[in-house]
């Protein structure tokens, strides 16, 4: 539901329950549409974590289907350099630097030395729609929009912030 997306602060263990369904509602959603047939188990496991601390299945390693990681360092990359309602987002080398550090744990190292190294090389330029500004009423240290950056309610370690 929108209303636990945009929700400021740490989620309860309900709407952790919720969020962690989003991989199968996609998969609901993708239904039999045959070109899609193929990325199914992408949508499904994007949030699984390379040490097998992830979710829906707690696949780990090269267990988890190749599109799916790459998913997860690509919504990782989004999630971070996007604002949100309680934070700005992040600088392109800053993000870089949270994936090279949570290579291993999160992500497949190999994918995310590739995704870096073409990002340095070529660039990136962040979508041309103006972002609203964080609330800045809003004091959370927690990321709970890309839940593959830790467990528990939010994001943890570097993807967490300095508060964490």
């Amino acid at each position: 539901p929108t209303r636990i997306i945009q929700k400021p602060g740490r989620l309860d263990d309900t709407e952790m329950d919720a969020i962690r369904l989003h991989p199968a509602r996609g998969v609901e959603l993708i239904g039999n549409i045959p070109f899609l047939e193929e990325v199914k188990s992408a949508v499904l496991h994007h949030h699984e974590k390379y040490d097998g601390t992830g979710y829906p299945a707690g696949l780990a390693g090269e267990n988890i289907p190749y599109f799916a990681r790459i998913i997860g360092i690509v919504d990782a990359f989004d999630c971070l350099t996007s604002t949100r309602s309680y934070r700005p987002a992040r600088g392109v080398e800053e993000t870089l630097q949270i994936l090279l550090q949570d290579r291993y744990t999160h992500f497949d190292p190999q994918l995310v030395d590739a995704f870096v190294e073409v990002i340095r090389k070529d660039g990136w330029k962040a979508a041309a729609e103006e972002q609203p500004a964080p609330d800045g009423s809003v004091q959370v240290a927690i990321d709970h929009d890309d839940l593959s950056l830790g467990s528990g309610g939010g994001a943890s370690g570097s993807a967490a912030g300095p508060d964490a």
